[in-house]
């Protein structure tokens, strides 16, 4: 996460009660979220060495879920575009597009078939006490974030603020832009307040639903 979590908790007033990650990598954001207080924490990743990277960083940590999956808008298993560089950060359900260019020495030379559940299904079965407390949304799954939200729509009527990276140029195939976010949230009552733009072709950014 490249903004300020815990400077932007303060200056949106936001409550933090419990988060859904979505894109976990190896947990790196989990000291931010006990800083919030954050009440707990939902994982996803679907990439299996990263996920037992994330499920070793985080096995003393109460309050966690940890779930091995990507999320879509569809069930099913697909291909995950994946890369030995860059501690397989870039790693995607989509195929690289101006990525490739931008950051030529991160190579996709092999895939990675990975289950691939939606959000409303995930969070539907769990534990009723964890998803009374789920309120926010941080998610970094390169490009595929449009795909996430279709899938979990009924998740975005009842969270309040979303932390995501963002795409300013097609960084991989068919991957949605900055401006068809902001579009689709819309529709949930959320508007984009911050935005930190790499110069690199994407970014991050914060949503937070209108009152």
């Amino acid at each position: 996460m490249m903004l300020d979590f815990n400077d932007l908790v303060k200056k949106h007033d936001l409550k933090i009660n419990g988060i859904i990650h979505i894109g976990a990598h190896h947990g790196q954001e989990h000291s931010l979220y006990e800083s919030a207080n954050a009440k707990h924490v939902v994982y996803f990743e679907p990439h299996p060495d990263s996920f037992a990277r994330l499920r070793k960083n985080l096995k003393k940590k109460q309050n966690t879920t940890l779930i091995n999956k990507a999320l879509g808008s569809s069930e099913g298993i697909f291909d995950m575009h994946c890369s030995r560089d860059n501690a397989g950060m870039s790693n995607s359900m989509l195929k690289p597009a101006d990525h490739a260019t931008i950051y030529p020495g991160i190579v996709f030379d092999h895939v990675v078939k990975v289950p691939v559940s939606t959000l409303d299904k995930e969070i539907y079965i769990l534990d009723k006490s964890i998803v009374e407390c789920l309120n926010c949304i941080a998610i970094d799954v390169q490009g595929f974030e449009m795909e996430v939200f279709k899938g979990g729509e009924e998740t975005l009527k009842k969270v309040d603020s979303i932390f995501t990276e963002i795409n300013f140029r097609p960084m991989y195939e068919s991957c949605a832009l900055a401006e068809d976010l902001d579009s689709f949230l819309a529709k949930f009552n959320f508007y984009r307040t911050d935005t930190l733009d790499t110069g690199a072709g994407w970014g991050d950014a914060l949503y937070v639903k209108r009152k």
